[in-house]
């Protein structure tokens, strides 16, 4: 990220929608709003403004009369709370409609920007600075048992694990990596061993996922929104998640956070299960039981030849 040297004066012309709620409720509304502080969506704005000024709200055909700094704050506030469309556009005083289609055609060109086509490894090579300095040991761990490899390549460093799109970290940072199965080949055992072990020692992926869903309601609970635009929300919330943890790096209580959510979910998918079960077998009785009154009726059924109505051959019923 680079650091954000826009005036104050230009930071305030450009976003009138945050304005007015930091106006009403103050600054710490902006967090309370998106997880994020007034500084970061500074900082955030800064790094896509040139993207977003080149790519949104161009060509002919009507405008949005929105910012991009206030589209950027919007779509914050609608990916941390999701919920219904007709609740979110009230918030901005918009209709349902001219809401949604606004968030959804922002987040529609923001999305490959964000996700943009960058291996891992570069992405990390990028950032080195920032994660050597979290790497670093601190003075309080001199007495901290350390007996892991590339201990004296990287004597002041921790290690960190990472999965297989980061071979090569080694030649960087005291990484561990699982070892790639070679073309035509298989893993040996001790080899097998040793990924298995990486893949349960990587807390950070759980911390991670527990971000992730406590940052954003439309990740943490059931999707209701259109199936198809699905995997781009999902993506962009994980992107924003990304630049979230630069601004306030991984904690364990994260973990934890992602283990209530998971069995929110994991609940929720067994009473929706529930609900499926009882409907069908409900259906299934109801089908039984009409079933078996038609064969009760045709048991017990007559024809005109049963009874002797005193009808002749002839004769007209209606005289």
């Amino acid at each position: 990220m680079e650091s954000n040297d826009a005036t104050a004066e230009d930071i305030d012309s450009a976003s009138p929608v945050m304005d007015r709620f930091i106006a009403a409720k103050g600054i710490e509304v902006v967090h309370a709003l998106t997880n994020f502080s007034a500084s970061e969506i500074n900082t955030l704005w800064t790094n896509i403004k040139t993207f977003v000024t080149k790519n949104w709200n161009v060509g002919s055909g009507r405008k949005c009369l929105v910012t991009g700094k206030d589209m950027l704050f919007m779509t914050l506030v609608t990916l941390k709370h999701a919920g219904t469309w007709d609740i979110l556009s009230a918030s901005f005083d918009e209709s349902a409609a001219t809401f949604s289609s606004r968030i959804h055609n922002f987040v529609r060109v923001l999305h490959p920007y964000l996700v943009r086509n960058t291996s891992d490894i570069e992405m990390f090579k990028a950032n080195l600075g920032f994660h050597s300095a979290q790497l670093e040991k601190q003075p309080n761990d001199t007495n901290v048992s350390d007996t892991e490899t590339l201990r004296d390549k990287f004597p002041n460093q921790w290690a960190v694990l990472a999965d297989k799109g980061y071979q090569g970290i080694q030649e960087y940072v005291r990484g561990f990596t699982p070892v790639k199965r070679p073309p035509h080949g298989q893993l040996t055992m001790e080899q097998e061993r040793a990924n298995a072990k990486l893949s349960s020692d990587r807390v950070i992926v759980e911390n991670f996922f527990g971000r992730l869903k406590t940052l954003w309601g439309l990740v943490s609970d059931k999707y209701t929104w259109k199936r198809d635009e699905y995997n781009m929300y999902f993506q962009t919330c994980v992107a924003l998640t990304n630049i979230h943890v630069r601004f306030n790096p991984l904690r364990n209580v994260d973990g934890d956070g992602y283990n209530q959510y998971k069995n929110r979910l994991l609940s929720i998918g067994s009473k929706i299960k529930s609900k499926n079960a009882s409907s069908k077998a409900k259906y299934r009785e109801n089908r039984r039981a009409r079933i078996q009154a038609v064969l009760r009726r045709a048991s017990t059924g007559y024809t005109s030849d049963d009874y002797d109505v005193g009808y002749e051959e002839g004769d007209d019923i209606f005289d």
